[in-house]
Formats: structure tokens, C-alpha cells, sequence
């Protein structure tokens, strides 16, 4: 059951504190002060983008061993959610904050962990199709992930595998989501991908969400 919000609260004053960094190094350096404390601030509020994308996943990937890579993993969150519906086979992470991974690998979530960037200016060190499908809750978002990092996730993913992006549904409203529509328009044109949304009623607290599919066709 989704929650009220709550404007004093531990993530509200974490949000604005990551909305407010300059650059990637300053916002690395934020989570990395959090540590095992974000994902316990979350737990405080209601956060069902994560449950809510475990189970589109599972309609979409009908393979229980198949890979993942989780990208702006944190703590990895969305990969316990992915585990609860049936999957059983390697997840890795990839997020910049070393201190998150640290959380992350303690409570046994993924296999290994990449301390990278992802962006649309060059190329992390993943080899090309690696995994089957890719997974990121919450990390395309204002001051994080770019949305034209997406044709690099599907690099990495293998062909007729999935790439799902969850995110705050109000975000394509943005500044951050400017062009967007015209950049998915273009990838579809150009043959590299299928594309759909879906909607999801509680992504935080009390915001809708969506979940973004693209799935690779070349």
C-alpha cells in the first residue's frame, strides 16, 4: 500500500541533496556518504518501482537463468526483487559508488560489480553483447543517467534481449527527458529496437512510475 509523502523526511532531504551536486564526482561522493544508509532510508518509505519492474521483467523474460546487468545498481535493490520472482542466474552491478557496491556484494546480490560511468560519450568497458537483459530502477533521473546512454545498454545487451528503465513518470516532463521521444522515434526507425511503456500506478510514495522496455532487434 503506497504511503503519503512525507516532505521532512530522510529521502526527501537525500533527494535534494542529490539534485543539488554539480557534477558526477559530487554525486558519487553523496551515495558513497550514505553508504548502507540509503538503502535503510529507503526501506522507510514506500517504494514498489522495484517490485513493480521485477514483475514486468518476468513477463517479458521467460528464461530463469538468464543474465543481468543492474545499472546504478546502489545497494541492489531492484536485483533482491528480480531474485523473489524466479530468477536464478548471474546479476552483476554497475554504479560509480564504491560504497553502495560494498552494501551490495555483503548481502550476496551479484556476481561482481563495475565502478563506471555509464554515458553517452563513450563506450564503458563491457564488451559488446554480453548479457541478456539489462535492469536500472531509478538512476535515469535528473543529474544521473542521461537517456541517450540507452543506445550504449543496448550494446551491451544481446540481441532480442531487453533493456527496462524505471523511472518517476512525471520525469518526462523534464528538462532532463528533453528530445526524448524523438531519440526512442529514431532508434525505432532505424531498426535497433522495439519500444514500449508501461505504467506503473506507485513508483514512490505516491508518484506513478514507468517502465521503460526497449528489446534489441539488431
Amino acid at each position: 500500500m503506497p504511503g503519503s509523502r512525507d516532505d521532512s523526511g530522510f529521502m526527501v532531504v537525500v533527494t535534494q541533496k542529490l539534485l543539488g551536486t554539480k557534477d558526477q564526482k559530487e554525486l558519487t561522493n553523496v551515495y558513497n556518504e550514505l553508504g548502507a544508509r540509503f538503502e535503510e532510508g529507503v526501506r522507510t518509505v514506500s517504494y514498489e518501482g522495484p517490485i513493480a519492474t521485477a514483475e514486468i521483467v518476468r513477463r517479458y523474460v521467460t528464461d530463469d537463468k538468464a543474465t543481468f546487468l543492474d545499472v546504478g545498481a546502489g545497494t541492489g535493490i531492484q536485483a533482491e526483487e528480480l531474485r523473489k520472482v524466479g530468477f536464478s542466474g548471474d546479476f552483476d552491478g554497475l554504479d560509480p559508488s564504491e560504497e553502495l557496491a560494498k552494501e551490495a556484494m555483503r548481502r550476496g546480490r551479484y556476481r561482481q560489480f563495475f565502478h563506471e560511468y555509464i554515458t553517452e560519450t563513450e563506450e564503458c568497458s563491457i564488451k559488446t553483447g554480453t548479457y541478456d537483459n539489462i535492469v536500472s530502477m531509478g538512476a535515469f533521473i535528473p543529474h544521473h543517467i542521461k537517456y541517450q546512454t540507452i543506445t550504449e545498454l543496448l550494446r551491451i545487451v544481446k540481441t532480442g534481449g531487453y533493456v527496462f528503465i524505471c523511472i518517476r513518470k512525471n520525469y518526462l516532463e523534464t528538462e532532463h527527458y528533453q528530445g526524448y521521444q524523438q531519440f526512442v522515434d529514431k532508434l525505432q526507425k532505424e531498426g535497433i529496437c522495439e519500444y514500449t511503456a508501461i505504467d506503473i500506478p506507485f513508483y514512490y510514495v505516491d508518484y506513478p512510475g514507468l517502465v521503460l522496455v526497449f528489446k534489441k532487434t539488431q
